[in-house]
């Protein structure tokens, strides 16, 4: 059984103009919006895991 199944992720919709705005996505288009998720947004996830929160809430791709 994996440990994780019962995490529970929500993510507030002012994140996806949050991540236009920081990709500049019309000049460099999708990669840099995986970039952002993978230094902005796994950190916060995986911080939240290791706190043993079941529940991980994500207002901002600035917050912690």
């Amino acid at each position: 059984k994996n440990k994780y199944n019962d995490n529970t992720i929500k993510i507030n919709n002012n994140i996806i103009k949050e991540l236009v705005n920081e990709s500049e996505y019309t000049k460099y288009g999708a990669r840099k919006i995986k970039n952002i998720i993978k230094n902005k947004i796994e950190p916060i996830i995986i911080d939240n895991i290791i706190e043993n929160n079941k529940e991980i809430n994500i207002d901002s791709i600035f917050s912690k």
